[in-house]
């Protein structure tokens, strides 16, 4: 088990933690130093955070952005982009399911390359009003709305394609969901999308069961075989499976190699960055520690239905 999970859930030894304290202490090349202060005191500062504000306030979205991108609240939105994107030939008759939506940014630059018509959806409250008010705020044709991913309420033979960053990770059911999402598909459509896979067979291993638990709500992972059988099952062809994870857990890096960039730009609102920065920092230290365990991977999937199958 990996020492930053021994040391009773914390991840702040080592990695981001190191570099982020000498950036704090404004110098990219120092040694690594222990943990500030300022950082030990993360918990309450973001429980303050969103207790004042909520969850969503202008500070943690600028903060966001500037780590990784227009309207993204996770790493690697290029590489995911490029992968999810490049295969699907979309055009202005489109039509695009988006899962996960987060902000919207993927769908918004994914309908400003195509003009396909992106259907977006978040399965929580909070995601969806986030979603609506930023590609809102950009005039995007983006429609955003709240729908659990096993029943979107869209009709048979609807998408075009189906696209998600992430979009399983929290999903205890997926077999529902993937059975829902065949119906909506049509039968010559496709699903592309990244999320984190077991590489092993044991959903409780302590790497991942101590990462779900510290989690805001628990992660069901299941293996790339697993996921196989569940496709195979409803009636989909055998999914293709890239990994990326060395691709993401640089993007996590290079994202908060940005930090004094970021606060350099916010100007008088960089003060109240740094408590977000913080809780920031911790969440993606501690799925990047996961990774780099090797008890989990980040996988772009491709899956379409049985050629000729029919909607059952």
């Amino acid at each position: 088990m990996s020492t930053q999970y021994e040391q009773g859930g914390t991840t702040r030894n080592g990695g981001l933690w190191q570099r982020l304290n000498s950036w704090w202490g404004g110098d990219e090349d120092a040694r690594p130093s222990a943990p500030s202060r300022r950082a030990s005191q993360s918990g309450a500062l973001d429980a303050e955070c969103q207790s004042d504000k909520g969850p969503w306030p202008e500070e943690r979205i600028v903060l966001l952005e500037g780590l990784f991108g227009p309207g993204m609240i996770s790493p690697a939105a290029d590489a995911v982009y490029e992968r999810l994107a490049g295969p699907l030939q979309l055009n202005e008759e489109s039509r695009v399911v988006e899962l996960a939506a987060g902000m919207g940014g993927l769908g918004h630059r994914l309908t400003g390359d195509c003009e396909a018509a992106i259907f977006a959806y978040n399965d929580e409250v909070e995601h969806a009003d986030l979603a609506q008010g930023w590609l809102g705020s950009r005039g995007s044709r983006v429609k955003a709305d709240r729908r659990d991913y096993h029943d979107t309420g869209l009709k048979r033979g609807f998408a075009d394609a189906i696209i998600g960053k992430e979009p399983f990770t929290h999903v205890r059911r997926k077999h529902r969901v993937l059975r829902h999402l065949f119906h909506v598909l049509k039968p010559d459509g496709k699903i592309y999308f990244s999320d984190l896979f077991l590489t092993g067979d044991d959903p409780e291993c302590p790497e991942v069961a101590v990462w779900s638990a510290l989690e805001r709500q628990p992660m069901h992972l299941v293996s790339p075989q697993r996921f196989r059988d569940m496709a195979d099952d409803i009636g989909f062809d055998a999914p293709t499976f890239e990994d990326i994870t060395p691709l993401y857990t640089e993007a996590i890096r290079k994202a908060f190699a940005k930090t004094r960039q970021i606060l350099a730009a916010a100007g008088p609102l960089a003060p109240r960055l740094q408590p977000w920065l913080v809780s920031e920092a911790e969440y993606w230290n501690r799925r990047a520690t996961l990774l780099e365990s090797g008890e989990a991977k980040v996988q772009c999937v491709g899956l379409q239905p049985y050629t000729g199958a029919d909607l059952v």
